[in-house]
């Protein structure tokens, strides 16, 4: 484990790529807790409508995971990350326009878990496999099991931030401006990592 830790130190573009994965995490996160918890009280979405569009976002990743991985076969890893945090962005931004404007909530709701649930699909592709391509072949354990431990910890992490957020402010699109800060960072980080990886590496 020392030695996976020391090389895994010594990878510059790994590093860089684990902080990139963190803050998506801390984005992506809000969809699993802040997301349900703002669709109920400041849209005033139903429990019905909202189970609903939760069970429609299982069966987008169920029956669109497939055909998703294939659109985007040959594209690099690290747009592909971009593009789906760019979805998280315009779901997120969407419910706090609709929250504002107080105009159309539950259409609002469906359009974003539409929205976000492709983010998923796509977020899970660089997730999966950028890792087991940047490892040497006998590292590939310690590489994928260090991204998924940080975007673990993101994920813990984004619930902190959602509450924090919802604790401080009550207007819906700041509300979502916060939560997506990070993903300008991250953006950038993917950006630049692009910039150092091959294009074997950094293929889907």
């Amino acid at each position: 484990m020392v030695e996976s830790l020391r090389i895994l130190s010594r990878d510059r573009v790994a590093l860089e790529l684990l902080v990139a994965v963190a803050l998506t995490a801390l984005v992506v996160g809000q969809w699993g807790v802040t997301f349900p918890l703002y669709v109920r009280n400041v849209l005033g979405v139903p429990y019905s409508l909202l189970g609903i569009g939760l069970a429609l976002n299982g069966l987008i990743v169920v029956f669109g995971q497939s055909a998703t991985t294939q659109s985007v076969l040959g594209r690099r890893h690290t747009t592909i990350a971009i593009l789906a945090i760019g979805l998280y962005g315009v779901g997120f931004l969407g419910l706090g326009i609709a929250g504002v404007l107080a105009f159309a909530p539950v259409v609002a709701f469906f359009a974003a878990v539409a929205v976000l649930t492709i983010g998923e699909n796509l977020v899970t592709i660089p997730q999966n496999t950028l890792p087991s391509n940047l490892a040497p072949a006998e590292e590939i354990g310690s590489y994928n099991g260090a991204f998924s431990m940080v975007a673990g910890l993101g994920g813990i992490l984004s619930v902190v931030v959602g509450g924090a957020v919802l604790e401080s402010t009550s207007n819906p699109l700041l509300i979502w401006v916060l939560l997506l800060i990070p993903a300008v960072p991250a953006i950038l980080l993917f950006r630049h990592a692009a910039t150092r990886l091959s294009p074997v590496v950094d293929r889907a």
